[in-house]
């Protein structure tokens, strides 16, 4: 038994069955930790281009981090004091 319309089940206890069809006109729903809500396409769209842009950033700063510690490194002054194994000052000549 459920809501049945032109011969098909749609609504039963164990939930919808869009028998195939696509459910449109779907409203935002509340993206949080406990949230039972369905999402629509625009809402997954909106987090796949995050998470594409997210993908290049990563790529981009593991290409970028080590040319910044060479730039880094190259500017440091050749002459450095230590202290208990510690860089306490740095001194330019």
């Amino acid at each position: 038994t459920g809501v049945n319309v032109g011969g098909k089940t749609y609504i039963t206890g164990a939930g919808l069955n869009a028998n195939d069809q696509k459910i449109v006109n779907v409203a935002d729903g509340d993206l949080s930790a406990g949230s039972k809500d369905a999402v629509n396409g625009g809402q997954l769209f909106a987090t796949n281009q995050n998470v594409a842009q997210n993908t290049t950033d990563i790529a981009n700063n593991a290409t970028n981090m080590p040319r910044a510690s060479t730039l880094v490194m190259a500017r440091l002054p050749t002459t450095m004091h230590w202290v208990q194994r510690s860089m306490c000052g740095v001194t330019a000549m």
